[in-house]
């Protein structure tokens, strides 16, 4: 290689080992960690800051009918108010990720997927009545509930 600093063989070298990784340190075959604000958002853990005590219980309240106003009321705000302040804490992100979290652990609890959902919403759509009753000009006969199949008894309440 000439001395000449315009040569292109020597402007070519230079790149080349500025590209070149370190050959002085060890080399692994494991990957490389990225820190914790390179992971996408998938695998960072959601952290839950902590909520004030009234928020948490407007958490509690909201998950068990999903109904913001009654929710604020069951916390303790201002029943005038209810529903503002119910749509503000919603918009909070703690709160938000709280309701979230709130929910996945009574999902868990009561082993809630939506296929079971949908299994017990298509028991009470497509139950039959006549399975379950009989009916004429003398009046209606009800089947005996042992009698009735499991799917049937799923998708009667109360007679």
């Amino acid at each position: 290689m000439s001395d000449d600093p315009k040569d292109p063989s020597r402007a070519r070298a230079t790149v080349e080992a500025a590209a070149a990784p370190n050959t002085a340190s060890a080399v692994s075959d494991a990957p490389e960690e990225q820190p914790a604000a390179q992971q996408p958002p998938e695998q960072q853990p959601e952290l839950i800051p902590p909520l004030k005590e009234r928020h948490r219980r407007f958490v509690l309240e909201y998950v068990i009918d999903l109904n913001g106003s009654a929710a604020a009321i069951r916390a303790g705000y201002a029943r005038g108010k209810a529903g503002a302040r119910a749509s503000e804490l919603l918009r909070r992100p703690e709160v938000a990720l709280a309701v979230r979290e709130e929910m996945k652990e009574r999902d868990k609890r009561l082993r809630l997927t939506s296929e079971r959902i949908i299994a017990e919403a298509m028991c009470i759509a497509f139950a039959d009545p006549s399975r379950i009753a009989h009916w004429g000009p003398d009046g209606v006969e009800l089947v005996d509930s042992d009698d009735l199949a499991p799917d049937d008894r799923r998708a009667v309440k109360w007679i």
